[in-house]
């Protein structure tokens, strides 16, 4: 693999070629305690090439290499070149540009009290207040005392609590932002199914996992129906609590429901029966079997 880098990174062949020999490890004779070790030790290693990375990636943004080889942005560089997400691109160059401002927290990370996500929570902190003007606001000491007591997503709580406190107006544009981007298409397909696209904001996407949640809970030990599939089913069944509630507004009177038709023959499930029962207002065929088991 040595041999496959350029000069200028072949120092890098022998972490490479080390990090390649762990996958002929043999995993089966650890337990769970000494698996457990070995995560939390390839984690830390994790952290700390994300930090080298991080490092290289602010450098990198600082040149117009990006501009010469046709892309927008370092980060569109970045995730084309480096196979991460826009997020993770963005998480590193916010990271190694405020490097002089982070050093407690980056060294909290090195020693292995805290995780590059926290690192990048804060950096994130410091870039928000950056661009509202108050980057004399910042300081790293409130966010890194709780960082290692605290889990990404409490920490990602915490991180926006603090910035909040410190820049009120710009917290305030930044969720109005979010809602004004507020958005859901329901695309009719032509054999009556539809596909949705938009984007929640936070408030909306709270309330609707809220929703959900309860409802896309496994049925029992013998339910084997995945994550994705669980949420589909229970979106299904809020729009059928709905529909028996009084909360939707009427119209001519009538509230709103799903009308179904079907033949007599469709109901009993007869050889003949033809699937064309279908709900008003919505294109597309129902097979017969489903009449049977909705009717039961």
């Amino acid at each position: 693999m040595v041999s496959e880098l350029r000069s200028d990174v072949r120092s890098l062949g022998p972490l490479l070629d080390a990090v390649d020999a762990l996958a002929s490890d043999d995993l089966s004779g650890l337990d769970g305690e000494r698996l457990g070790d070995r995560l939390i030790a390839v984690r830390r290693a994790a952290d700390l090439l994300d930090l080298e990375f991080a490092r290289v990636a602010a450098a990198f943004a600082a040149t117009d290499e990006y501009d010469i080889a046709g892309y927008n942005t370092p980060l569109h560089w970045m995730r084309e070149n480096c196979k991460i997400s826009g997020r993770q691109a963005g998480d590193a160059v916010a990271v190694g540009e405020r490097e002089a401002r982070l050093q407690r927290s980056i060294a909290a990370a090195r020693e292995g009290s805290i995780g590059f996500a926290h690192v990048a929570l804060i950096a994130r902190t410091a870039e928000a207040l950056d661009e509202s003007g108050r980057a004399e606001a910042f300081d790293e000491s409130p966010l890194l005392k709780n960082a290692a007591r605290r889990t990404v997503a409490e920490f990602r709580r915490e991180c926006y609590h603090h910035r909040h406190a410190l820049d009120p107006q710009g917290a305030l544009a930044e969720h109005v932002d979010l809602v004004e981007r507020r958005s859901l298409e329901v695309l009719p397909r032509a054999d009556g199914a539809v596909s949705l696209h938009g984007f929640l904001d936070t408030e909306l996407g709270t309330a609707l996992r809220t929703a959900l949640d309860p409802l896309a809970r496994r049925a029992g030990r013998d339910d084997a129906r995945p994550r994705w599939r669980r949420y589909g089913d229970a979106l299904l069944e809020l729009c059928l609590m709905t529909f028996d509630g009084s909360a939707l507004p009427t119209k001519g009177c009538e509230r709103p429901h799903v009308q179904v038709t079907a033949t007599l023959e469709t109901l009993l499930g007869t050889s003949n029966a033809t699937g064309h029962g279908q709900s008003s207002g919505v294109r597309g065929l129902t097979p017969s079997a489903w009449f049977t088991r909705r009717s039961q």
